[in-house]
């Protein structure tokens, strides 16, 4: 990723974000140089999205602030120049007639910033608790990649992506809830939690799929709330799809399309474990390759499985290569967004013509939950910085 070259009074007028853009590219740069990462061209790269947690949507492109659930332009501007400084949540503008302005977003909202004067952006103007991943390696990285994940929670509800996806899904949820129990924001998604009344999200294909159960479990360790009754029905059914295996005492069934008994049961487990239940199942002996996914159940180089290699879910490649150490890491060759999805099987990509008709056509979303959680615990394990 080279280096955009800019109109010299954006340099010279807001030369901390851009010396804050050429450390976030120098990260990226390195990140790519020490790991085995594979470049994957998901379109253009010349939009920002704003509105992290419970925030209003916006979206930045060609001059304009648009809310992307109405398509109303807010804000806009005739722009000579801008940049895009990911890792410091804003854009910078120079308009044709000399004016430079600043959009950005903070913990306390997304402001407009022009000639020393700021406005907030209306609905905005929510609290959060931003962590900033001060004095860690790939600092800029983590915090690009925090707000993909906070910008996919709507209504306080953890969306793989809120285009492309009408509603949650537990496994995606499990790993954003990880990451919000990290860095201290569960509240984001509190009421989402304390709504889910049912055990099965129903969100591939309508399957009941067993990991949902220790996902869930999971999900509800997280909350202040106890959910002692929905605790209870996971429980009553994963026994129940237990004791219909005649060969041993585990979880089986359909997840993504196939029969995965090693990670749905890792996945009941480490749920229980979670909440300090002690009742686990056994685990079969067994081939099967979503194990290589379980990096928080322990690593394992002997983990690994090549089909589990794909550009298409970079989630699966990257939780992979957290267990084993092995494969590969795909990444967006530019250096926004990190994370991504493409051809989803149960993704409706007509909200991306947003962007441009080039993510419906090849059904890409950009800003995924898993993707971007995958990367950002993989970044922290990896520099020491994980807690459970």
């Amino acid at each position: 990723m080279s280096t955009k070259n800019i109109d010299k009074n954006l340099e010279t007028n807001f030369k901390q974000e851009y010396n804050s853009y050429l450390n976030y590219l120098k990260e990226y740069n390195d990140f790519a140089g020490n790991y085995p990462v594979e470049f994957v061209d998901i379109g253009e790269s010349d939009y920002y999205f704003f509105g992290m947690g419970n925030r209003k949507k916006l979206l930045y492109k060609d001059g304009e602030i648009i809310d992307i659930f109405n398509n109303k332009i807010l804000f806009k501007w005739n722009v000579k120049d801008y940049l895009i400084i990911p890792n410091e949540y804003s854009v910078i503008l120079y308009t044709k007639n000399g004016k430079n302005i600043k959009i950005y977003e903070d913990k306390h909202g997304v402001f407009i910033e022009e000639n020393g004067e700021k406005r907030i952006i209306e609905g905005t103007d929510f609290y959060i608790n931003l962590a900033d991943f001060k004095n860690q390696k790939y600092q800029n990285m983590k915090k690009v990649l925090y707000n993909e994940i906070l910008f996919n929670i709507k209504d306080s509800t953890p969306y793989p992506n809120i285009l492309v996806y009408e509603k949650a899904w537990y496994r995606d949820g499990a790993m954003v809830a990880m990451v919000l129990k990290h860095t201290d924001n569960v509240e984001l998604i509190e009421e989402w939690i304390s709504s889910i009344n049912s055990i099965y999200d129903m969100q591939n294909d309508g399957t009941k799929e067993p990991d949902n159960l220790g996902e869930l479990l999971y999900i509800i360790s997280v909350s202040e709330n106890s959910h002692k009754d929905l605790i209870q029905k996971i429980i009553i059914e994963a026994e129940k799809i237990a004791d219909n295996n005649a060969d041993g005492y585990y979880l089986e069934g359909m997840t993504d399309g196939a029969s995965h008994p090693i990670y749905q049961t890792k996945w009941y487990n480490f749920g229980l474990k979670s909440l300090n239940v002690k009742n686990s199942l056994s685990i079969v002996d067994n081939k099967d390759n979503y194990d290589a996914l379980t990096w928080w159940n322990g690593k394992n180089s002997n983990t690994y499985f090549p089909e589990l290699l794909s550009a298409n879910y970079p989630y699966l490649s990257l939780a992979q290569y957290h267990k084993s150490g092995k494969g590969k890491i795909y990444l967006n060759k530019n250096i926004y967004p990190l994370s991504y999805e493409k051809q989803g099987s149960e993704a409706n990509y007509e909200k991306m013509e947003i962007l441009n008709n080039y993510y419906v056509t090849n059904k890409i979303s950009p800003l995924h939950t898993w993707s971007a959680s995958e990367m950002l615990l993989f970044l922290l394990d990896e520099t020491g910085n994980f807690r459970e």
